[in-house]
C-alpha cells in the first residue's frame, strides 16, 4: 500500500484539505446576528420614515386621540399599522436583492465582514436563491403567528370550559396555580 494516490474530487464536491480550510472561513454565529441585528434597524428605519412621510406613521405620536359623541377616543390604527407592516415586508423584498449582487452581502453583512455564497462551491449566488431563503423566513414566521395565535385562542377557550368536566370545577389556570373557586356560604 505505498503506492496510495487518492481519488480525485468532483466539481460541487470538496476534497478533504479544502473541507477543512472552508470550515474555518463560516461566518460566526455573533457575526451572523450583529448582521441581521443591524440589517433589521435599518430596514425598520425606512420603513418608519416612508409611512411617516406618507401619513401613516407618526415618530413622535404612538397613541393618537379622536373625538367620538364628545369623549375621547383612541384612533384605530389597524389599517396604519398594515400599511407598515406592508412596507417592511417590501423594504425586506428589495433590501435582499443586495445578495445577489457583486457584495454578496447586506450592508450590516458588509459591515461585519461577511457575505453569501453556494454551498456546493461558494460561487455567488442568484436573485432566485438570495430571494427565496427571505421569503422563507418571512412565510414561517407569518405561519407561526397564525398557529400560535390559534393554538392560544384554543388554549383560552379550553381553560374556560374545563370547570364543565372538572370535579372541583377548576381551570386550568387554578390547577396550575393549585386554587379553587368557592361559592360564599350566607352564614360566613
Amino acid at each position: 500500500m505505498t503506492n496510495y494516490v487518492p481519488l480525485p474530487s468532483f466539481r460541487g464536491e470538496p476534497s478533504d484539505a479544502s473541507a477543512e480550510r472552508a470550515a474555518s472561513d463560516y461566518a460566526s454565529w455573533i457575526r451572523r446576528a450583529a448582521a441581521y441585528l443591524l440589517d433589521g434597524v435599518l430596514i425598520t428605519a425606512l420603513a418608519v420614515i416612508i409611512a411617516a412621510a406618507t401619513h401613516h406613521h407618526e415618530l413622535f405620536n404612538t397613541f393618537r386621540f379622536h373625538l367620538v359623541n364628545g369623549k375621547q377616543r383612541l384612533l384605530p390604527i389597524g389599517s396604519e399599522l398594515d400599511f407598515f407592516v406592508g412596507t417592511e415586508v417590501v423594504i425586506q423584498v428589495l433590501y435582499t436583492a443586495l445578495l445577489a449582487t457583486r457584495w454578496q452581502a447586506t450592508l450590516g453583512m458588509r459591515a461585519l465582514g461577511i457575505f453569501i455564497a453556494t454551498e456546493a462551491d461558494h460561487s455567488k449566488v442568484g436573485l432566485i436563491r438570495a430571494e427565496g431563503r427571505t421569503v422563507v423566513v418571512l412565510v414561517v414566521a407569518q405561519l407561526l403567528k397564525v398557529v400560535l395565535s390559534l393554538i392560544a385562542t384554543l388554549v383560552v377557550f379550553l381553560d374556560a370550559l374545563w370547570p364543565l368536566w372538572d370535579a372541583r370545577n377548576q381551570t386550568l389556570h387554578d390547577k396550575v396555580a393549585k386554587t379553587v373557586v368557592l361559592r360564599q356560604v350566607s352564614g360566613r
